[in-house]
């Protein structure tokens, strides 16, 4: 069976990668290891967290921070080891140092088949090294294939069964990328852009959404039944992309697939903004533009349900979203899981009063009731997100599904 694109929703999750980044502040570091911790502490019981690390210093004084905080953890440096209790620690061979983003989400796309065979797509840009080719350095059964022209971020692209939405900045930076210096019309730039796409995630053309944020009425110049009609008035214009917004630059902050369907479609969840406190309406409001004409266009293929996302204020100043849609879903046939983050365990970044608290409370509570009512269950991940939230990523963005079980 041919390998195909991992689902980002479908199959109970067996491993799940995360990365330990070098460098990072203080609060940055504490910040990460509560999640790392949380996960680890709520994971279900067939999933096998894997930690990579820079180098092996790093990954031994890990183990013994891991130790000091779980009695009798099992720990084990053998990346293939199949019992999902065993926390993985992996670092690089060789007495190397190996420097990686902690946002592995974005760095390679898992193909798989119902064997479990695993291959990862990876950018190769100026010969660098990427997390993929030193995961199967150290032994993790896979392949690595790599890309040149296609510059995707893992979280910009979203996997729902045979249909893949891609989001704007991966569509926006590989244009760039293959037309740097020709000039052509954007009608054409675009149809092979998206053609490049389907071809390199081995999908048909039709297959692919392209999700897009822009104020402009309408944004279908993208819909797929104008491609092949160029005396259609909507390529006739030969718009430019928007540009990516750098307040929600993959779409993994403001879509959630659940697996599930509804009138016959497949049902997700897209981000409405609410304004607590930050004194930037104007701002959220354009957001909220962008997010609503995103969904007049996604309703023509999915069943779409809004969820609120909070927008607070930083006591060091600005805000930050507290997103609950950059979470981790898994719907199999004997399994419904969703894990989601609980923002309300570590606020004291954050400008509240009694008011703006009880809102918390009723928006979190809100966001989960969706889930539950839906039948899946929450594995609520208690750690302080805010120093992430602030560079727009969070729980999904943080982690990385090596391995779910295949669903036909």
């Amino acid at each position: 069976m041919a390998l195909r694109l991992q689902s980002s929703v479908h199959g109970k999750i067996r491993k799940l990668l995360m990365v330990e980044e070098a460098g990072l502040t203080s609060d940055e570091r504490a910040s990460f290891l509560q999640v790392l911790l949380q996960v680890y502490l709520n994971k279900p019981k067939h999933t096998q967290l894997i930690v990579w690390s820079g180098s092996e210093n790093e990954s031994k004084s890990l183990e013994s921070w891991f130790k000091d905080n779980i009695r009798q953890i099992a720990v084990t440096n053998a990346p293939n080891d199949g019992h999902p209790q065993k926390l993985v620690l992996l670092s690089p061979t060789e007495n190397r140092t190996v420097r990686t983003s902690r946002w592995v989400r974005d760095q390679f796309l898992v193909f798989t088949d119902n064997f479990n065979s695993l291959s990862m797509l990876t950018l190769s840009l100026n010969g660098g090294s990427s997390i993929a080719r030193e995961l199967v350095k150290v032994g993790l059964n896979g392949e690595v294939k790599y890309t040149e022209l296609l510059l995707f971020a893992g979280g910009d692209i979203l996997v729902i069964e045979d249909i893949v939405l891609v989001g704007q900045a991966t569509i926006h930076n590989t244009e760039k990328n293959l037309y740097r210096d020709c000039i052509l019309s954007s009608k054409i730039k675009r149809m092979h852009v998206i053609s490049l796409i389907a071809e390199r995630l081995d999908i048909g053309v039709d297959k692919i959404v392209p999700v897009v944020l822009s104020d402009d009425e309408p944004i279908d110049f993208f819909n797929k039944e104008n491609w092949c009609c160029p005396q259609r008035k909507t390529l006739e214009k030969g718009r430019s992309l928007p540009a990516i917004d750098p307040d929600l630059i993959h779409i993994d902050v403001i879509i959630t697939p659940t697996g599930e369907y509804s009138n016959s479609r497949p049902l997700i969840l897209l981000a409405k903004l609410l304004d607590l406190n930050t004194n930037d309406t104007e701002r959220i409001n354009e957001l909220n533009n962008k997010l609503n004409a995103l969904e007049s266009v996604l309703k023509s293929r999915f069943e779409v349900i809004r969820n609120d996302i909070p927008c607070i204020s930083l006591k060091k100043g600005g805000w930050t979203f507290l997103f609950y849609n950059n979470c981790i879903v898994e719907n199999s046939n004997d399994v419904k899981l969703v894990w989601l983050p609980d923002h309300l365990c570590h606020l004291n970044s954050l400008v509240l009063d009694k008011t703006v608290y009880e809102q918390l409370i009723t928006i979190q509570a809100e966001n989960q009731a969706f889930w539950t009512k839906l039948e899946f269950k929450i594995v609520p991940i208690k750690a302080d997100f805010v120093p992430f939230l602030t560079e727009k990523g969070g729980l999904h963005c943080l982690t990385k599904e090596l391995e779910r079980d295949f669903i036909n």
